[in-house]
């Protein structure tokens, strides 16, 4: 009978030290993680479509810890040609970085790895920094293996972000962004060229975001490298 009194009793104990620790793990886990999914009819990467101008499915999740390290994945389905000749379809991208806010000031440093499932000879990774001082964001990005070409590149980008007031539009939550950017590239990987990009979008809500986005570049490898337009529909959760 005292077995089972003990037995009950470190039961009822392991019961209560589950529901304890349990929840606010799961809150705290909660709490901490974001994510979004997108359709959009063409995935643009630094001004060169990596679909063959198809369209894509898109999505992400992000964890940030107290410290504002982060653990971040993202994923697209894709459409080229490694330089081994393997065909491409999927790209899985994982991070690790450290966001901080001082300020008007943002600052982000992260290293990614772009993963090519079928195509692994495109594989490579990518030292990139982040700084935002209000309207102006300021974007540079280091590979010493781009696309598996076993070629450096070097990419920056300057880009401009406004909410447009509803008076000039007629709409809330309407903003306006660009950018130009310059990837210098080595010639193992090919040519180095300059990127520009305008974009227009409406958020509806807390969660979904309409845009239209005209992309160029100078590169002019056509047809994936010239003016190109981008429609998407993202949502956060």
């Amino acid at each position: 009978m005292k077995k089972t009194i003990l037995s009950m009793t470190m039961t009822s104990m392991i019961s209560f030290c589950s529901c304890s620790f349990a929840e606010p793990a799961k809150q705290y886990f909660l709490n901490h993680i974001s994510g979004n999914m997108a359709l959009t009819n063409n995935y643009i990467f630094r001004g060169i479509s990596l679909t063959k101008e198809e369209p894509a499915v898109q999505g992400g999740l992000t964890f940030t810890f107290d410290s504002k390290i982060y653990l971040a994945l993202w994923g697209s389905n894709v459409n080229f040609i490694s330089i081994s000749g393997e065909q491409a379809t999927i790209e899985g991208d994982a991070s690790i970085g450290y966001s901080h806010t001082v300020k008007d000031v943002t600052f982000d440093l992260h290293v990614v790895r772009y993963n090519y499932p079928g195509a692994s000879s495109a594989t490579y990774n990518e030292l990139m920094g982040l700084m935002t001082y209000k309207f102006i964001t300021f974007i540079m990005g280091y590979s010493a293996n781009v696309f598996g070409y076993h070629g450096s590149g070097t990419y920056a980008n300057l880009g401009l972000n406004f909410d447009i007031p509803a008076r000039y539009v007629y709409f809330e939550n309407v903003n306006l962004s660009s950018g130009i950017g310059n990837y210098n590239l080595n010639r193992n990987v090919g040519n180095s060229y300059q990127d520009y990009n305008i974009l227009i979008a409406k958020t509806v809500g807390d969660k979904y975001t309409f845009s239209l986005q005209w992309v160029d570049t100078n590169h002019k490898n056509p047809p994936y490298d010239g003016s190109q337009w981008v429609v998407a529909i993202t949502a956060k959760f």
